[in-house]
């Protein structure tokens, strides 16, 4: 993960870019327990979020299906509680016919496998451009958020919990435990 500290207006901003799942040479289940560590331990420094950027790139045909696992890790990472504050952003409008794009978005949105339940808590859909004025703009609607607790930091924090005891844990090692349970049989 890379960490970028700027300062635009008023404002502190931290940016965390993570790997991508699906698109990494770590597996997404280490992506996010890297991910997890790091919101932990800014969690108990008393770092609290504003928001969270979900980015996906619309130029995708079709959803793989490690996708529908992703989205539910990410729901799970972050709990309904917080859902208000994640945008989840659709890229690379510039590679595709508007029709397409407004197609892909639509079918998202729509989908109790992948949006539909975040955008019934709360959470926006913005298309994302490469114009940093645009880019800002978003930051500054973020920054206008209250902070939330994302359900992992209470879980690990709050509650003293084991990763592999939070919501999220749970996911991340039943998959792995069913694997180990495959390989034996």
């Amino acid at each position: 993960m890379r960490y970028y500290p700027f300062r635009h207006g008023r404002h502190n901003y931290v940016l965390v870019d993570t790997p991508g799942f699906d698109d990494s040479t770590m597996s997404n289940d280490d992506i996010t327990k890297t991910l997890v560590e790091w919101l932990e331990s800014s969690y108990r420094r008393g770092q609290r979020l504003n928001g969270i950027v979900y980015i996906h790139d619309i130029t995708k045909t079709r959803m793989q299906g490690s996708a529908y696992h992703n989205i539910k890790m990410f729901r799970n990472l972050c709990g309904d509680g917080a859902l208000g504050n994640v945008i989840l952003a659709t890229s690379f409008w510039d590679l595709v016919e508007p029709s397409f794009g407004e197609r892909r978005e639509r079918e998202l949105v729509d989908s109790k496998d992948f949006w539909a339940h975040m955008v019934a808590k709360g959470s926006r859909v913005v298309r994302l451009t490469s114009c940093r004025s645009d880019c800002l703009k978003l930051l500054e609607q973020i920054a206008g958020n209250s902070k939330c607790d994302l359900l992992v930091q209470q879980e690990l924090v709050t509650e003293n919990r084991a990763i592999e005891d939070t919501t999220v844990g749970r996911q991340i090692y039943c998959v792995i435990k069913f694997s180990l349970v495959v390989f034996i049989l």
